[in-house]
């Protein structure tokens, strides 16, 4: 079928390009349909069966993404904390206008001057009205500081144990825009900030809005530097600028084209997928390096051909490995798809696409354009390919010095000690880990961390199997348990629940200070009964506090508890989970049971999954690999002699991982399936040009001189320029965009390094001479001495 293409569109140049603009112009129509997801919830599949109680919980709820407000007193050395005249009225000032800012829902403005503070007057509990924006005097100053103090609300959440710092939570609409969000915080803070009082912006909603603008600015930069760069490199090689326009001209095609049918198909894009222009221009280019290369060759060598001629045999005689490289790459990258998290399985699904509408491309437009307008020859692309097939000489000489089987059995050595440091890897992500660290949000969360309980939260769901629900006092103590045992699980910050404000609440009534009653309660030396919980909720149904979504629903019998943890993480977030199911397992919480949701449950159900997909899609890729090669060249020697190679350049890259520290994230993972489906090309052309060298030459070391003095000039080519584009996403802002660019770079660099060291030995130690079918074999397989390459 290739073939004909081939044909059809160096004779018919004309209509092949018609039909490409034609159909170029309807996809740019459905472009701008694609939606971004910027919700942290939107990277797992709504159907995802561990998601499905936090779902119903964060519906339960209620449920937002946050907007965070930290205040931070200056005043460290002169005993002024934040609790001042100035800093109470500028709390207030903020809490007011973000209550007023279009996107953010206004009774879920939660501070210390929005809460009503509770105190007991003339035997009745008196609620101290919000504080507001207007001016404190001095007696409501030392009121507030004497209720808040009593009541323990300078437990880290609204203010800081230390009096240095204080906090304003906001709730955001789910369909408001987070990045206009982002600059009209952003200028809250800024036009209230004084030389005694730093303010600082944070939260979920923040952090997606300032990444997914870092990434769309990210592209604007990067692909004309790609694109730039890749013109350079290819004109240096080629010595001609036409042919660097023709090949990314038809990688722009396939981009286009796939971008088009996101919008035809109504898929959302991802952070993640913002990356995928970049990936492609950069993966896009090889196989045609490897075509026009043979190209300019083939015009220099059979001058009496015609250009039309010269065209259809040079892609025809390279499209055995172009198009298993690219079959191997499509299955690399639709790989990702077996990760049940949807930024990867759009951008395997999509990128897998583009890799296919490539190959076509490589097929049918760039051969129409060499026919209508054949690119000038010049000597110094003829030098430059001397030059390269000498250095790659004296590579193969060195391996043949050392010894290709000892080499092969050297770095399969090292192999087994690369497993081993493999298995430390750590695997993590979150929204403000990915944030360049000079960003507003991510400087926000360091002081969030810093001052208060914590940036992220893990909710419970606490459900009680009783018709009283939490109202029955031996149900209702779960609770304490649950608020103790989290807030002894390290990083903890703070822990809220319904516990507490009825605490609160009870003590005030008895005029008595909230951590004395607490105390008090936990040792059972004053216990609770139904009537001190029914009063105390019926109270704070009364208050008209601001609401961060319910803790009590269901007829009582369902609780949220809310834990405050300092920088989370993954191995963070662990111990928390695990202090939880403790308390619910304990015979005392009988008929209870209990369900993690909300954004740190989120957080670490996403990198479970990234483990597991990562298992699989690495061994999908690595067994499609296998089987593709050896279906189509009908040799499982020669499969392996190109897959091993590959393989071992994504374990060195997760051992150089590991050696530094650095964590797998949800994009940086995307490097191992793509190395599988790129790096395998270059062992791919080697293996193959390899067997077919074996046709003609008396031995397996002539077949690997002539192998590469003619094909590995095209794979350091390859790797070089591939690596370089790939290098350019190392000048993003956006942390994972530039992990994945240098692990992408590391791999391929690897598995190329892997092919040139490796396939000498592998080719030998499988006899791949055997693979050509015996009509075509003129190797000498039986020489009266072992051939020095396999001494």
């Amino acid at each position: 079928m290739h073939k004909i293409l081939l044909r059809f569109a160096v004779y018919h140049p004309r209509i092949v390009l018609m039909i490409a603009a034609c159909i170029t112009v309807a996809a740019l129509f459905f472009i701008p349909r694609i939606p971004l997801r910027l919700d942290g919830r939107s990277l797992i599949p709504a159907g995802e069966e561990s998601l499905a109680p936090s779902d119903q919980a964060s519906a339960t709820f209620k449920l937002n993404d946050i907007v965070v407000l930290c205040f931070v007193s200056k005043g460290e050395g002169s005993g002024e904390g934040i609790r001042t005249k100035r800093g109470l009225e500028k709390i207030g000032l903020v809490s007011e206008e973000l209550r007023a800012t279009e996107g953010i829902l206004d009774y879920s403005v939660t501070g210390i001057t929005t809460m009503p503070l509770l105190a007991m007057r003339n035997g009745i509990i008196d609620p101290h009205p919000p504080l507001r924006s207007a001016a404190i005097d001095s007696a409501t100053l030392m009121r507030t500081r004497h209720e808040t103090g009593m009541l323990g609300l300078d437990n880290g959440i609204i203010l800081s144990g230390t009096d240095r710092a204080a906090a304003v939570y906001a709730f955001v609409r789910p369909d408001a825009d987070r990045e206009a969000l982002l600059e009209k915080v952003g200028a809250i803070a800024d036009r209230n900030r004084t030389k005694d009082l730093d303010i600082y912006i944070g939260g979920t909603a923040l952090a997606q809005a300032e990444l997914g603008r870092s990434v769309a600015l990210d592209l604007t930069l990067l692909v004309p530097c790609l694109i730039a760069l890749l013109i350079l490199l290819m004109s240096f090689v080629f010595r001609n600028l036409s042919v660097a326009v023709i090949s990314l001209a038809e990688i722009g095609l396939s981009l286009v084209w796939t971008i088009g049918l996101i919008g035809v198909l109504g898929e959302s894009v991802f952070i993640t997928t913002l990356a995928l222009p970049v990936v492609l221009i950069a993966i896009g280019v090889t196989d045609d390096i490897y075509g026009i290369n043979l190209y300019i060759g083939m015009r220099r060598k059979l001058a009496h051909l015609s250009n039309e001629e010269v065209v259809i045999a040079a892609f025809g005689h390279i499209s055995k490995p172009i198009l298993l490289t690219s079959f191997t790459s499509m299955s690399g990258l639709a790989s990702l798809s077996l990760a049940n998290l949807e930024p990867l399985r759009v951008f395997g699904i999509f990128g897998a696409i583009a890799i296919g509408l490539s190959t076509i491309f490589t097929f049918t437009f760039v051969p129409a354009l060499l026919a209508l307008r054949p690119p000038k020859l010049r000597d110094g692309s003829a030098r430059v390919n001397r030059r390269l097939a000498k250095i790659a000489s004296s590579f193969l000489h060195v391996v043949e010095t050392l010894g290709p089987r000892r080499v092969v059995v050297g770095i399969l050595l090292l192999a087994v000690g690369g497993v081993f440091v493999s298995s430390q890897l750590r695997i993590d992500d979150s929204w403000i880990s990915n944030l360049a660290p000079s960003s507003r949000v991510a400087e926000g969360d360091r002081y969030i961390n810093q001052y208060l309980a914590g940036s992220t939260t893990l909710e419970f769901a606490v459900k009680a199997e009783s018709p009283n629900g939490f109202l029955d006092p031996e149900k209702f103590a779960v609770l304490a348990r649950m608020e103790e045992a989290l807030a002894r699980a390290p990083h903890v910050g703070a822990v809220q629940s319904i516990y507490s404000d009825v605490l609160r609440i009870t003590a005030t009534l008895r005029g008595v200070p909230y951590r004395d009653f607490r105390r008090a309660v936990l040792s059972d030396s004053i216990r609770l009964t139904r009537d001190d919980i029914s009063t105390a909720l019926l109270i704070d149904a009364t208050l008209g506090r601001p609401q961060l979504g319910s803790y009590l629903a269901n007829d009582n019998r369902e609780a949220r508890v809310t834990a405050f943890v300092h920088g989370a993480d993954y191995e963070r977030l662990r111990p928390v989970l695990a202090a939880a199911a403790d308390v619910i397992r304990a015979p005392e919480s009988a008929g209870t049971s209990e369900s993690p949701f909300g954004d740190g449950w989120i957080s670490y159900i996403t990198v479970k999954l990234l483990v597991e997909g990562q298992i699989y899609s690495i061994a999908f890729a690595a067994l499609s690999d296998l089987l593709l090669v050896a279906l189509v060249l009908r040799s499982l020697r020669t499969a392996i002699v190109a897959v091993v190679p590959v393989m071992l350049g994504v374990l060195f890259t997760f051992a150089t991982l590991v050696l530094f520290g650095a964590p797998l994230g949800i994009a940086s993972s995307m490097f191992a399936s793509i190395a599988l489906g790129i790096g395998v090309d270059y062992s791919i052309h080697l293996a193959v040009e390899t067997r077919d060298a074996c046709r003609k030459a008396p031995s397996i070391r002539i077949a690997l001189r002539r192998t590469f003095a003619t094909t590995a000039p095209s794979i350091m080519v390859s790797a070089g320029t591939i690596t370089a584009g790939f290098a350019v996403l190392l000048l993003s802002s956006v942390v994972p965009n530039r992990m994945l660019g240098l692990l992408v770079c590391i791999s391929l660099l690897i598995c190329a390094v892997m092919s040139l060291l490796i396939v000498p030995g592998l080719a030998d130690i499988f006899r791949l001479w055997r693979t050509v079918p015996s009509e075509h074999l003129r190797v000498v397989a039986a020489e009266p001495k072992p051939d020095p390459v396999s001494a």
